[in-house]
């Protein structure tokens, strides 16, 4: 061998001399024997040794789901990328694998890439206990490849009461020197009819054209539901005032929506 020669080993030799099993020291030595290397670096001994960084990873696999958080007998829809060690797409064969939430392997698939990208979905069953997934994916012949992405099931839960808010006009009259007074009614009744007899936590505030949202301070009440229902106000003085702690004034109510927003907290055995 002269100095400018090179040396590959295949992955087969490389598995026959064990390297694959080496899972602590991440560096093998490379021993070289030749005359050349006593008589012309004027050495004592002709053998020559170099330590080198080893990587049983065959190369980088990522993973992608459509969605964070799924419902009992949705469809999942996942993706998998796979690269080799220089980021080039990579057709070597993959294993995915998908475990719900007791750890326990509901899916295993051996796959061949052909394009790099491996598109595929399952439905999770009805039954499934809320908590989190796992999906897995390896090259197929290296362990140390493994990626994994995780997503949440949870239980869809219809809620227990309705609420609605009414307001007594469609529109709110902000000519100079006039502005009308807000009248607002709440009702609240359960999904079977009944009325809901709790508290209202309401708040008021301003829309713009963005959908951005500015609440008005002090304008903060709490209202009693009779038989599921309440009628609140807001006067003239009130939204006034509310207004100049913004450094609005009448006239910068133009192209706004007045917005509200009412909380009810159903009280234990309500």
């Amino acid at each position: 061998m002269c100095p400018e020669d090179s040396l590959q080993v295949p992955l087969k030799d490389a598995k026959s001399c064990g390297l694959h099993q080496l899972l602590r020291g991440p560096e093998v030595q490379l021993v070289a024997h030749s005359p050349w290397l006593k008589d012309s670096l004027s050495r004592t001994t002709n053998i020559q040794g170099i330590n080198l960084l080893f990587s049983s990873r065959r190369g980088h696999v990522f993973l992608q789901t459509d969605q964070p958080i799924y419902n009992p007998g949705q469809r999942v829809r996942y993706r998998v990328f796979a690269l080799d060690q220089k980021m080039r797409p990579s057709t070597d064969t993959i294993t995915v694998m998908v475990e719900n939430s007791h750890g326990l392997r509901v899916r295993k698939k051996e796959v061949y890439m052909p394009s790099s990208i491996f598109q595929d979905d399952f439905v999770i069953p009805d039954i499934s206990e809320p908590g989190t997934w796992k999906i897995s994916a390896r090259f197929s012949d290296g362990l140390e490849s493994n990626s994994s992405t995780q997503f949440e099931v949870k239980k869809y839960v219809l809620p227990n009461f309705e609420v609605k808010i009414t307001p007594g006009k469609p529109y709110i009259l902000t000519v100079p020197g006039h502005l009308d007074e807000m009248q607002l009614d709440i009702q609240a009744r359960y999904i079977y009819g009944k009325p809901v007899q709790e508290v209202a936590y309401v708040r008021f505030g301003l829309l713009d054209e963005d959908g951005k949202k500015t609440f008005f301070r002090g304008l903060e009440s709490q209202t009693k539901l009779v038989n599921g229902q309440s009628h609140i106000s807001l006067s003239k003085a009130e939204f006034q005032d509310a207004l100049e702690k913004l450094n609005m004034g009448i006239t910068d109510l133009q192209g706004l929506r007045l917005y509200v927003a009412a909380a009810i907290i159903e009280s234990p055995g309500g």
